[in-house]
């Protein structure tokens, strides 16, 4: 309490001297000592000071003192402040200097209120010149996806009549924003990946309308349509793997040929599983499985089987003749392994 505070300092207590007596007579003996010794007269002076100034506070301490035994509600005004303290602290942290640094963040969000009109203003026309730079940014991307769709569309035709899908014809439908007058739908049309609505339409028979490529039923045309896809964009996609199944459904001969050689090229830069029955793509392959169906307890089981170098050659010997592996089977499928592992080396 402030009463022991001045005790201790001016009157002291029991057997225990106050502060102002001991240093007082600290600087009588040193005043003694520094008559005799001048070197110390520069210390007597500094605690002389130090006396002077102690003399200060006790009159300041006394005074306060004081005025808390005229002023009784004084004291319960202080207690009702630490009340408010110790709530803040229990709120805001266990320090003053959380209560400040919330008091702080709450300023801040005042002032955020305070000016929310210009704030929000502020952020308008930032959110219009964004908007403005979005809306440039998607037209140059339309117009040269634009320009890319027509070579595209050339380039997968070149490839599905190299596949056997001579008659098919293709095109890129983008739908752009052209006919939108509407600023909130021109909005709602904003993407990452830009406004336009890309979709990819395709006819497979001659005479038939071009439909959506996701209508194509037919396992064995989307396999090969695929492939297209993936050859023309095999030095630019990150697809790490590549799955085949029916692509073979309804070729063979050269065209078999064409599709083999067209997976060995994608395989350069990506691993490529194709399920085949036919030969000619089977011997393009760097590693060959043998797919079986067995009957174990009344269970069917699939088993894969991974081929040695004989083995596949008698696999495909199988695949040209079937069951019986004639001296003529097992020479062609030679010669099947022979061609692909020579356009694959051209490859490298």
């Amino acid at each position: 309490t402030v009463n022991s505070v001045y005790q201790d300092i001016y009157s002291g207590s029991g057997n225990f001297h106050s502060a102002f007596d001991l240093i007082g007579n600290c600087l009588s003996q040193l005043k003694q000592v520094a008559d005799i010794e001048p070197t110390l007269d520069s210390l007597s002076q500094r605690l002389e000071e130090i006396f002077y100034q102690l003399e200060d506070i006790i009159f300041e301490v006394r005074n306060y003192r004081d005025e808390f035994e005229h002023d009784p509600y004084r004291l319960d005004e202080i207690e009702k402040r630490l009340d408010i303290i110790r709530d803040l602290k229990r709120k805001y942290g266990p320090t003053l200097w959380d209560i400040f640094s919330y008091l702080e963040e709450i300023k801040e969000e005042f002032d955020t209120l305070e000016n929310s009109q210009e704030n929000l203003d502020r952020l308008l026309k930032q959110e219009e010149e964004i908007y403005n730079q979005l809306l440039e940014s998607c037209h140059i991307l339309s117009k040269q996806r634009k320009e890319t769709a027509k070579i595209f569309e050339e380039q997968l035709k070149k490839q599905l009549v190299e596949l056997g899908m001579e008659k098919s014809n293709f095109m890129v439908n983008i739908d752009s924003i052209d006919n939108l007058s509407d600023s909130a739908e021109i909005r709602n049309r904003l993407t990452p990946n830009g406004y336009d609505i890309i979709e990819f339409m395709i006819s497979t028979n001659p005479g038939e309308p071009v439909k959506p490529l996701s209508k194509i039923i037919s396992g064995g045309e989307m396999s090969r349509i695929m492939l297209a896809f993936k050859t023309i964009l095999a030095q630019v996609d990150n697809i790490p793997t590549l799955i085949f199944d029916e692509i073979d459904v309804g070729i063979s001969g050269r065209i078999a040929h064409v599709v083999g050689e067209k997976m060995g090229n994608i395989s350069r830069s990506r691993q490529v599983i194709c399920v085949t029955h036919l030969p000619q793509i089977a011997a393009m392959a760097d590693s060959h499985y043998k797919i079986e169906k067995l009957y174990i307890d009344k269970h069917t089981r699939t088993i894969a089987i991974k081929l040695d170098n004989r083995q596949r050659q008698e696999e495909i010997a199988r695949m040209t003749g079937g069951k019986i592996l004639s001296k003529a089977n097992m020479e062609h499928a030679s010669e099947l392994i022979r061609m692909a592992q020579e356009y694959k080396s051209k490859l490298n």
